[in-house]
């Protein structure tokens, strides 16, 4: 069996692979927490490869899972580091598969001009709001966008919309929701579609990720 290793998205932690984690047949699973960023222009790239000096034993090729920005930061870590499978949830992984609204942001950054404060009060409503979580999931959320900084969110921000990846990764699966619309063109790339499922479904629809990682990923 392999180490496993979490990466969490823009906002988020450990918390938002709660439902996934008992569901996973490896159970040597560590989520490696967020960084403070070296500065708001720091790359994906850079912070990375920070992550990868921070893990203590290479020698077995772990599995990496990365949901939303942890899944581009987990396809970097690809490059620095032996793998045995990389996992991406509710992301994207290419440059092909770059949303349009980040191509408009590289143009016209307006998303620096949203305060930390508005994003954590009116994501989780969203998100509510929008159906793409429950009452109690949209809590979650709300607790985990206020135990971030805000210089996490200015430079997570950044960082992603730049990102601008032209490699494939090899022993990749990616596995978007139908109802995503923020990486909906990752859609046509993705080895597996949640139908129905959205940005937030590592949640709600824990059960069947937990059933194409495990055999996908632990059916060795």
């Amino acid at each position: 069996m392999a180490k496993v290793y979490l990466i969490p998205g823009l906002g988020n932690d450990v918390r938002i692979f709660s439902n996934l984690i008992p569901l996973l047949l490896e159970q040597d699973v560590c989520c490696l927490e967020h960084l403070e960023p070296l500065s708001v222009k720091e790359s994906i790239e850079s912070y990375a490869q920070r992550l990868v000096d921070g893990i203590p034993d290479l020698e077995e090729p772990p599995v990496l899972i990365g949901m939303s920005l942890g899944g581009t930061i987990a396809t970097e870590m690809a490059k620095r580091m032996p793998y045995r499978k990389l996992i991406l949830i509710s992301s994207f992984k290419h440059q092909t598969e770059v949303p349009l609204l980040f191509k408009i942001g590289r143009k016209i950054p307006l998303y620096r001009f949203v305060p930390t404060w508005y994003i954590r009060l009116i994501v989780p409503l969203f998100a509510w709001l929008l159906g793409i979580c429950t009452k109690e999931e949209s809590k979650l959320l709300k607790l985990m966008l206020y135990a971030r900084t805000a210089s996490h969110f200015a430079w997570g921000r950044e960082a992603v919309v730049h990102w601008d990846n032209m490699d494939y990764p090899a022993e990749f699966i990616h596995i978007n929701g139908t109802k995503d619309h923020i990486f909906k063109r990752s859609e046509k790339q993705a080895t597996h579609l949640i139908k129905g499922g959205t940005h937030n479904m590592v949640l709600d629809r824990a059960e069947e990720i937990a059933e194409i990682i495990n055999k996908e990923a632990f059916d060795f």
